[in-house]
């Protein structure tokens, strides 16, 4: 929303160690991008970091896909601790969301403890889930913690980000190697040789 936009942006970068970010978290500038670039759509999601905050961030990313018809495909968010989850997935899955992105980080909780397996459990094969992977402090989203969310609840449709583990990449591909999930490239390939990340990619 166009009162945190800003905020937000400055928010992730401090969290990251003042990682440079790139826009000003608006919309209207990642279309005008979009258009420079040549891009015809791109998937938007945010993160809920409690659980009353599902609702709202929701109606708010269908509400911008909407106002860019063809050009935002909408993610939904959930989080654990959201007491309606039954009710909350099948909103998600009328409203035509695309999937849905998980940021166990930011949402602080650890994929295989037993509120997050209750989630993903019921999400089951339903929808996609875009789950953060990895980071170099913090274990919520360890390769190893994924491989035993996924000995629980091994329906889950699970789309591993940044290769399957941002800043651990090669225990991601250690670790993920054969397992039922599919990684996108989003924040790994900056820090990989074109060569290094082909071999993860082609596993």
């Amino acid at each position: 929303p166009e009162r945190i936009a800003e905020k937000a942006v400055h928010s992730i970068s401090a969290l990251y160690g003042g990682f440079e970010m790139k826009g000003d978290g608006r919309a209207k500038t990642l279309i005008a991008r979009m258009d420079a670039a040549g891009i015809e759509a791109c998937a938007a999601h945010s993160a809920a970091t409690t659980a009353h905050q599902v609702a709202s961030i929701n109606r708010f990313i269908c509400a911008t896909a909407d106002a860019y018809p063809g050009r935002i495909v909408p993610m939904a968010t959930l989080h654990p601790d959201l007491e309606d989850m039954d009710a909350a997935l099948d909103e998600i899955v009328a409203g035509g969301f695309a999937g849905i992105k998980l940021h166990p980080e930011f949402q602080d909780f650890r994929v295989d403890e037993p509120r997050a397996v209750r989630m993903f459990r019921k999400i089951g094969a339903r929808i996609p889930v875009l789950l953060h992977c990895g980071d170099a402090v913090r274990d919520h989203s360890a390769p190893e913690r994924i491989l035993r969310l996924l000995d629980q609840a091994p329906e889950i449709r699970l789309i591993c980000a940044h290769l399957g583990g941002w800043q651990v990449w090669e225990r991601a591909a250690a670790a993920l190697t054969g397992a039922d999930v599919w990684v996108d490239t989003s924040s790994a390939l900056y820090a990989l040789s074109p060569e290094r990340a082909a071999e993860i990619i082609r596993g």
